[in-house]
């Protein structure tokens, strides 16, 4: 088998399975769950525990507690 036979046959075969994945990320049954997932970025999060979200005072981690502090005016320089 020559090396220009050798290619054209991984040519086509990886143009077949393109084409396969294609037509199953297209295909009707997938609809739903893919316009789901494209829904995800925009619907609202359950805050992470470990989110700079929270007050001071809370508990969590000391950056968090600092970043809160700085946004407060309560920014301690030494």
């Amino acid at each position: 088998m020559s090396l220009a036979l050798t290619h054209t046959i991984w040519t086509v075969l990886l143009m077949i399975i393109f084409v396969g994945i294609v037509v199953w990320a297209w295909s009707g049954r997938r609809r739903e769950r893919f316009e789901e997932a494209a829904r995800l970025p925009l619907e609202d999060d359950v805050p992470h525990p470990h989110s700079l979200s929270r007050k001071a005072g809370e508990g969590g981690e000391p950056s968090a507690l600092r970043a809160n502090s700085f946004t407060r005016g309560d920014r301690h320089d030494g």
